[in-house]
């Protein structure tokens, strides 16, 4: 595999034509897709021109029979797939807003320890001890 290297100047440099449509494009996976049983590691053909393929592809009518009846033979199954997509993609989202939201309470309560720090000393200093609970056991 030619290595594109590390430095993205030194991989921009680099160029590939597509065989497609011929034109000259810089060597990285914003214009080709990745394949790694090519010497480069990408694709011949842009991402444009396969994008314009596969939309002519899906506008041929045998094509679209062709899915129609895959889809009438396994409706069940993909309306099943589709719910636990949208399930894990849920359950991501809910992660990913519980973890911000998580972040964000302790920037505010960081901020305002900051903004407190005599209050919180004065409150330290005049904290009447805890008792023990072992004094309250059994009686």
């Amino acid at each position: 595999m030619v290595s594109m290297g590390d430095n993205k100047t030194e991989s921009a440099k680099m160029k590939k034509v597509c065989t497609k449509c011929q034109k000259e494009l810089p060597m990285t996976v914003e214009f080709f897709s990745r394949d790694r049983r090519l010497k480069s590691g990408l694709r011949s053909i842009c991402k444009s021109c396969i994008k314009k393929w596969r939309v002519e592809y899906l506008k041929k009518p045998e094509v679209k029979e062709r899915r129609r009846e895959y889809y009438i033979e396994n409706r069940e199954q993909i309306i099943k797939n589709k719910k636990q997509y949208r399930n894990r993609i849920k359950a991501q989202k809910m992660k990913v807003e519980t973890e911000k939201l998580h972040e964000q309470y302790w920037e505010a309560y960081s901020r305002w320890k900051a903004a407190h720090k005599e209050y919180i000393q004065f409150l330290v200093s005049t904290a009447k001890p805890v008792q023990s609970t072992e004094s309250y056991k059994g009686e």
